[in-house]
């Protein structure tokens, strides 16, 4: 039986997420109700729970180095508590970040699952607002990371 993560990506005013089995990138989506409340964040991830049935759930650790304020931060420590009172397996993970830029990371994800290719983020100029769409590449690459060594994340995760 393969492993099925749902990887969850929370950013500012949009939640990404990605499912996995095993490493076969099954689903993917951007959700900005969930981003509303606490009350729609746990609307809506109850709803991709029930109908996913996921093994674990990823989503990324907050470090002193993490650039999530405000509204994000709330967002995301719901979501753990939300977890946590429906007994999912959370898997917190530091988000590496391999790519001078999100936009050449997706660009590698696309080679890699070119299903994503119609999401394909692209930011004409710096001071234009990041595109949507950067929350499935962000939720992608989070699960990657779980999936390149499943062990070390899993048995932590379990304490």
């Amino acid at each position: 039986m393969a492993l099925r993560l749902l990887s969850l990506a929370v950013m500012s005013g949009r939640i990404g997420y990605a499912v996995f089995d095993g490493e076969t990138l099954k689903d993917w989506a951007i959700s900005r109700k969930a981003a509303r409340s606490e009350d729609a964040l746990r609307s809506v991830i109850g709803k991709w729970l029930d109908d996913i049935g996921p093994h674990a759930v990823v989503t990324e650790e907050l470090t002193p180095q993490s650039r999530k304020r405000g509204r994000t931060l709330i967002l995301l420590k719901a979501l753990r508590r939300f977890l946590a009172e429906r007994r999912i397996l959370q898997v917190r993970i530091k988000r590496e970040r391999p790519y001078r830029t999100k936009y050449i990371e997706a660009e590698r994800l696309i080679t890699r699952f070119p299903a994503l290719a119609p999401w394909k983020p692209e930011r004409k100029n710096f001071y234009d607002n990041e595109p949507n769409s950067v929350a499935i590449f962000e939720a992608v690459a989070l699960a990657l990371q779980v999936l390149r060594d499943p062990t070390r994340y899993l048995a932590g995760a379990l304490g």
